[in-house]
């Protein structure tokens, strides 16, 4: 049901504008940390004495609307989430500097979309060209 509500909210924010002139699709990706009480909550544990779990997050900013929701193991690094998206060649995919995985981003060019991040602390790389910006 979730599904087909979110398509059809899709279809209605289509044309809509997030104040950027874009033909593309532009997606921001997240993850958060739920804490839950250890407790009633034993299978989810997460450090000694808390429980945990991650929702991760797909919106659209046409709407925003999520497309995507996830669950996981408070454990899980938010980085495996990018494993189970569908991408959509030409989109924007935004998303913080937890997601940054190269083998995995790879599969973005590969797909033909576009991802923004920030990059970690220490990261070490070379400038292979550079363009002007129009």
């Amino acid at each position: 049901m979730a599904q087909g509500l979110i398509a059809r909210a899709r279809r209605l924010y289509a044309d809509e504008s997030f104040g950027v002139k874009l033909a593309q699709t532009v997606y921001a990706q997240d993850s958060t940390t739920i804490d839950l009480c250890l407790s009633l909550f034993p299978w989810a544990r997460f450090r000694s004495t808390k429980a945990a779990v991650k929702r991760h997050t797909l919106l659209d900013l046409r709407g925003p609307i999520p497309t995507m929701i996830a669950i996981s193991q408070g454990k899980q690094p938010e980085v495996k989430v990018l494993d189970q998206l569908i991408l959509e060649p030409d989109a924007f995919y935004e998303m913080d500097r937890g997601h940054v995985d190269f083998a995995r981003l790879y599969r973005f060019v590969l797909a033909g979309v576009f991802f923004v991040t920030r990059a970690k602390a220490g990261l070490r790389v070379n400038r292979l060209e550079s363009h002007p910006v129009r």
